[in-house]
């Protein structure tokens, strides 16, 4: 009876608009598949999409709304740029992608992410062969990926990639992977012309084979990569739409669809089990979570800095996405990137402690550091921003106070293409060559464009313990185009005019009592870790949908980073191109033995 009344509840979150009908799976088939492949997966799993029997430590990771928003605009945005011949990538013949004259937009839809969701919980590392659709008798292309980054923007972008593999004439004409060769196939269903659908589903499980465990599977609807035939008519964009649909106002490449209308299925009543079947897959908008993080009200006036209020406070305690936004993407960072940023942040700090080899362009060299401290993960830091990022700023916020009252310094850099995160750290970093007397380590003052150190000066601050880091992606005005933005917290601040940026002398001899030289990272004092968490400013919230910002705070849960900054050889020095209080600059980074790409970043401290 309680397994009863359980499910009952669990149908009952669901309104009338998302359920869908009872649909017996067993009597639709794949007619296009060969004979042995056109038996429905739902079917053949006698209508029990739940965990299956090969899956070990299995872990059901929903996607949020605003996750499936990311990869529907995600998906979008990359379309609209080969539809426009405007693609960030190049064929494999070198030739820039032709422009298409009939792509469509891409919506969500509910019964491809209950297929996802079905055939993902059966932790197979392989497509199903049967997923076509019950609601517009549509076939349905796939998608998957495992992975140890739970980022979506990493995961869409290794799809679309696959760009690199593919020639003119596949794109005229396609024929599936070519034999031994790299694939195709993820790509050209990503930016099919006539895919109009799309729904993920995402678990967490442990394979044998493989350390990555987070296994993503996205449906597409129409299916695309039939041999023989296009990928995309090349010609003006939008001018072969389908009849009554026009060009997007948002995408200019792409012509407009119509929301979908499939809903939820219910497969119980055909069910082998109809006791252990759960209606709809419990495919439900989860219930929000008891959030048990501290409240913290940074209105009062405890947080404020020099009477101004506090950016949280300024914001109303609201840190979802300003309506200011354009083509804004969240883009959180996963673990594994987090670790990425914490680690080169301690490589960079200990090659200034204890080294002592960095030259500037006046030929000085940077003393060693007897206190310089080592850095931790703060998850405060981190919320903050987060938050600021999902501003869609264009500058720094003026007051990131600590709910402890630590003060906080910020570093910003913005990227117009894919950046690693822990390419940007290393930008920062750069800005040692810049530094024109070496008297500054022992009395910071600010040096005038285009000689910008701030960002230099703040990472290796002596004091400075805790660092955060928050990420999104969005139209930048000045830039007019996609910028992915990364704004690092840092505590204590760094920079004070007229103190030393650090303590020289041998490095180690000055630490906090208590504290030790690092077995790691020579040359830092060890710092223990970080006892802030996310605080909660719901109750304090004007938004009434208020929910926390972050999914994964923290940097638990995934095995450490591993630098890849070799100890002989310092990142490259990159010299500063404009005027104002930005600055731009261009980056030649290696991305195989035999191949470079271009990347411009945008970048300024505080």
């Amino acid at each position: 009876m309680d397994k009863y009344v359980m499910i009952l509840a669990i149908i009952t979150k669901l309104t009338l608009e998302q359920r869908g009908n009872d649909v017996d799976y067993c009597k639709i088939r794949c007619p296009d598949n060969t004979k042995d492949k056109q038996r429905h997966t739902v079917c053949s799993l006698k209508h029990n999409c739940e965990k299956g029997p090969k899956c070990k430590n299995y872990l059901n990771v929903p996607f949020t709304e605003s996750e499936k928003h990311e990869i529907v605009d995600t998906h979008n945005y990359l379309r609209n740029s080969v539809a426009l011949g405007k693609a960030e990538c190049t064929t494999l013949d070198s030739e820039l992608f032709p422009s298409a004259s009939n792509m469509r937009e891409i919506v969500w839809d509910k019964e491809l992410e209950f297929l996802a969701q079905c055939w993902a919980n059966q932790c197979i590392n392989e497509h199903d062969p049967c997923r076509h659709k019950f609601y517009g008798d549509l076939d349905a292309g796939q998608n998957r990926i495992w992975t140890s980054s739970n980022s979506i923007h990493e995961q869409l972008y290794r799809f679309f990639n696959e760009c690199e593999n593919i020639t003119v004439r596949q794109i005229e004409t396609y024929q599936g992977n070519p034999k031994n060769d790299p694939k195709i196939d993820r790509f050209t269903q990503m930016v099919w012309w006539n895919t109009s659908q799309i729904g993920c589903a995402r678990i967490q499980h442990i394979r044998a084979d493989s350390a990555d465990f987070f296994h993503v599977t996205c449906n597409y609807a129409s299916a695309g990569n039939y041999r023989g035939e296009p990928v995309y008519n090349q010609g003006k964009p939008c001018s072969q739409c389908p009849v009554d649909t026009k060009c997007l106002s948002t995408y200019k490449g792409l012509c407009a669809t119509e929301p979908s209308k499939s809903k939820v299925p219910n497969i119980c009543k055909f069910a082998a089990d109809k006791k252990k079947c759960v209606p709809y897959l419990g495919l439900v908008k989860n219930e929000k979570q008891e959030i048990t993080a501290p409240k913290v009200n940074y209105c009062e006036k405890m947080h404020f800095c020099n009477n101004k209020p506090h950016t949280v406070c300024q914001l109303r305690h609201n840190c979802e996405k300003s309506p200011k936004c354009k083509r804004f993407t969240k883009s959180l960072l996963s673990m594994s990137e987090k670790r990425e940023i914490l680690e080169i942040h301690n490589e960079l700090r200990s090659r200034v402690a204890f080294k002592g080899n960095l030259v500037t362009k006046n030929r000085e060299r940077l003393p060693k550091a007897a206190n310089m401290r080592e850095l931790v993960w703060d998850e405060e830091l981190e919320f903050l921003a987060q938050c600021w990022a999902n501003q869609c700023p264009e500058f720094h916020d003026e007051c990131r106070t600590k709910s402890d009252q630590m003060q906080t310094g910020q570093n910003m850099a913005w990227a117009t293409l894919t950046l690693s995160p822990g390419k940007s750290v290393e930008k920062f970093f750069n800005e040692y060559v810049n530094i024109s007397n070496i008297k500054l380590i022992d009395h910071f003052f600010d040096q005038p464009f285009p000689k910008i150190i701030g960002h230099f000066t703040q990472l290796v601050y002596w004091n400075t313990t805790q660092v955060g880091c928050g990420r999104s992606r969005y139209i930048l005005p000045r830039k007019k185009s996609i910028s992915t933005l990364l704004v690092c917290n840092y505590a204590w601040t760094g920079n004070y005019k007229g103190m030393k940026v650090y303590e020289k002398g041998k490095p180690c001899s000055n630490c906090p009592r208590g504290s030790k030289c690092h077995r790691k990272y020579p040359g830092l004092c060890t710092t223990p870790p970080s006892k802030s968490v996310m605080p909660n400013i719901c109750p304090f919230s004007k938004n009434p949908k208020c929910e926390p910002i972050l999914k994964n705070p923290g940097i638990n849960g995934e095995p450490p980073f591993q630098p890849k900054l070799p100890e002989s050889k310092l990142p490259k020095l990159v010299r500063d191109k404009s005027g104002g209080n930005l600055i731009e600059v261009s980056l030649l980074i290696t991305i195989c033995s035999f191949c470079f790409i271009l990347l411009s970043c945008i970048y300024y401290t505080k």
